[in-house]
Formats: C-alpha cells, structure tokens, sequence
C-alpha cells in the first residue's frame, strides 16, 4: 500500500490515512500491517504519532520523526488555537449552515470527562435523510464525533459501533458505501516559531464517488470546496 505525504519536514510527517488500517499495534490489535510501519517504510525513519485516528477513518495524521518532535507537537496540539477539522457524512437531516457547540461528557472505560465538539451542517437531504457535516474538536476524547452525533440521533454512516446495521446496509447496497463515513480534513496546528502546520486532505475516492451520486454534492462543494480537490 502506498501512503501518501501531505507535507514533510525534518521533524515531523503528515500523512493521508487511508480506511480500514490501524495506525499501530496494540493489545486489541494484532493486524500484519500497520499505519506505523508503512509511514516508517515511506520516509525511511522512525516515526510516533502524535494523534490517533479510529481504524475507519481516513485523513489527515501527524507523525514525529523523533522523541523530543513527538512531546513538542502533542503540547501544540493541546494549544486551544489547534483545528482538528473533520468531515462526516450523517443519517437524518439538519439545517444547512446550522450550527452549534455539543457539550456532553462522555465516559470511557469507567472515566467521565467534558468533551465538545462543533458541528456545522454543509448540506443535507431530506430523502434519502442524510447530511454533510463538518465537525471540530474543542476535546479528544474516544469516538467523541461518533458519539456525540449519535446522541443527536445523526450516526455517522457505516459506523457498525454507533450507528444503525440496517441503514447501514441500506445505504451500501444502494449507494456502494463500504467503510466509516468520517474523514479528517484538515490540521491546523500553531507552533512557537510562528510557523504554523496547516495542512488540507481531500477526501478519497471512495466517500465522493458516493456523495456524487446525490443533490447534495454541488452544495457541499460551495461550502467546503477542498472536497473537490481529489488526491
């Protein structure tokens, strides 16, 4: 599998996690191959990441190519003017260009914390129901899109832990959808030089090969026009 680098610099790599691969092994995952391994392969160092993206999701990935990067860009990231920008395509309806701050805690493995997200619908159709919607991160905590639009009743689509395996299946027999409809399209991330990482990653193939198949696609693309921009 070739991976493909959005930008590249001496301490630090941002990839376009494809779906469907772990970023790295672990006591839950076992996969021959991993995110890890291949970006490691592709710039010929070793590399940590400094944030995790679910296996379904594909998009934007820092990676560190040393130790000292590594706990630098974690702090940066932390920094409350870092944009963690997602795409994730919904069940149901909402009004495009609404908006609105979702403050609810979530609890993960017996731990209760304050997690925020901030949604904007792009676009949306009333039938098929299903909606565009562009999702930041003000926390990070597991799942956080996932779950919180579910509490919305707005699952994000093929989503087999959150979502409904009916729609699901409606909408991959229909539609061809065949992985998480949740993409990471942008980072932003303000460093102590001044020297901002600002990085865009189209969404692939696969989820607009879908969304050009409905009348929502020209106003998702007047209102988000990287999505557009095919790799």
């Amino acid at each position: 599998m070739q991976i493909q680098l959005l930008a590249d610099h001496p301490d630090w790599v941002i990839v376009a996690k494809p779906p469907n691969i772990a970023v790295h092994r672990s006591r839950m995952v076992s996969d021959r191959v991993v995110l890890l391994q291949l970006v490691r392969d592709t710039v010929g160092c070793k590399v940590h990441p400094v944030h995790r993206l679910d296996r379904g999701t594909s998009g934007c990935l820092l990676f560190a190519k040393n130790r000292a990067a590594t706990a630098t860009l974690q702090r940066a990231m932390n920094d409350a003017r870092a944009t963690k920008s997602y795409v994730a395509f919904t069940r149901g309806w909402a009004q495009p260009g609404g908006s609105a701050l979702l403050d609810m805690p979530l609890t993960h493995e017996g731990k209760t914390k304050e997690a925020q997200t901030f949604i904007q619908c792009v676009a949306a159709l009333k039938d098929p129901r299903c909606a565009i919607i562009l999702a930041q991160l003000r926390t990070g905590r597991w799942h956080q899109i996932r779950r919180h639009l579910q509490r919305l009743s707005m699952p994000v689509l093929m989503d087999s832990t959150h979502g409904d395996t009916r729609t699901n299946r409606w909408w991959r027999d229909t539609y061809g959808l065949d992985r998480l409809a949740l993409h990471c399209l942008s980072l932003h991330i303000p460093l102590q030089d001044d020297e901002d990482i600002h990085v865009v990653c189209p969404p692939p193939a696969d989820l607009i090969a879908v969304w050009k198949q409905l009348p929502l696609w020209e106003e998702a693309k007047r209102a988000i026009p990287a999505l557009q921009e095919i790799p």
